[in-house]
């Protein structure tokens, strides 16, 4: 088994966990991120921005409507849910790249990252497996 020593050891990938590696690290801590599944987190990648982009492209129509009583002409417009389900996945995947790559973008080269998360134990040791 190998040890390593942190200053700061941050449980998930997500904006909060990557946010507050970056600066920790930015301030010379060295800092560890254990990610479980894919980084970015629950509202990034689950929750709020692929909700608000389903949510957007389901309202497009209605606002045509509302846009021919301001004088507009319309017409072709046609709903793909197959090709809004794409697209959501992959600004998704887009979004997953750039969480994932925080490792490489930080400039103190201080932060390290470790997916699924064995045990936490007493005495600030977290078990980490290691891929």
């Amino acid at each position: 088994m190998n040890n390593f020593d942190y200053d700061l050891i941050v449980i998930g990938a997500g904006s909060g966990g990557t946010r507050t590696a970056r600066i920790a690290a930015g301030y010379g801590a060295k800092t560890a991120v254990i990610e479980g599944d894919r980084p970015g987190g629950t509202c990034v990648l689950r929750g709020c921005v692929p909700k608000k982009l389903l949510i957007y492209g389901s309202e497009f129509s209605h606002q045509v409507e509302d846009a021919i009583g301001y004088g507009w002409e319309t017409g072709g417009f046609k709903s793909n849910w197959k090709d809004l389900i794409s697209k959501k996945n992959k600004e998704l995947n887009r979004l997953h790249e750039i969480y994932f790559s925080f490792e490489e973008i930080n400039p103190e080269k201080n932060i390290v990252s470790f997916s699924n998360i064995s045990d936490i134990k007493k005495d600030k040791i977290v078990l980490v497996n290691i891929k």
